[in-house]
């Protein structure tokens, strides 16, 4: 059985991954969702980067082998962190309707500037999420319901990693709108169809552990 740590992305703790992981502990698997600092509203702000939330899951991981990291949207800037420190305890590197960053990139290089609100980057409204991200209202008031500010630093601090040469396996869930940012052609995302990548895709929105949870769970306990 594999051991799972689960990384949500912006605004969200680990508790939208419930169902999913109550589906893989039902198949024996050790699975941690991580609920990331200050995304549980405590904190201040201000002191919480990039580089605490890589901590946070190089903590988690601790001494555990073979770890299937998975890092969604957000998150997926937080585990390639996480992989270029403890690399060598993962058996899988799963971005989650996500992508690697490089060496030197922040969260708002992708997506432009975004409001400051006493140190955090408030959740979106929902006629903006559901034009970024296909969000239907029932998933958006599930999630907003407990969401929080995203601490600003975690999107303004610029990742830092070494070149290191990955051992483990890498793979990206693909969800509807991310296929539609492999379609552009966009340079960040044409590593997909590259035969290092195991792709596999889902037929739902950007929040999959919401919208799919056993599909989700069913991937990932295949991998």
């Amino acid at each position: 059985m594999a051991t799972y740590v689960l990384v949500p992305g912006a605004w969200i703790g680990g508790w939208a991954y419930a169902e999913v992981a109550d589906l893989l502990r039902a198949e024996g698997h050790e699975v941690h969702a991580v609920t990331l600092s200050g995304l549980d509203g405590s904190g201040d702000a201000n002191s919480i980067d990039l580089e605490t939330h890589i901590a946070d899951v190089v903590e988690v991981i601790g001494d555990r082998e073979d770890v299937v990291l998975v890092g969604h949207s957000y998150a997926g800037l937080v585990i390639t962190g996480v992989a270029d420190r403890v690399g060598d305890r993962l058996a899988q590197l799963v971005y989650l309707d996500s992508a690697p960053f490089e060496n030197g990139e922040a969260m708002l290089d992708f997506t432009g500037p975004v409001p400051n609100v006493d140190g955090r980057f408030p959740c979106p409204s929902f006629e903006a999420l559901s034009q970024d991200a296909g969000i239907d209202k029932d998933t958006y008031d599930f999630l907003s319901a407990k969401a929080v500010g995203q601490p600003y630093g975690t999107y303004a601090q610029a990742l830092r990693i070494s070149d290191k040469e990955p051992a483990y396996k890498r793979v990206v869930i693909a969800c509807d709108d991310f296929r539609g940012l492999v379609a552009t052609g966009m340079p960040r995302f044409q590593q997909f169809v590259a035969p290092a990548w195991h792709r596999v895709d889902i037929d739902t929105g950007h929040w999959p552990m919401v919208t799919a949870p056993k599909e989700l769970a069913e991937v990932l306990h295949a991998l």
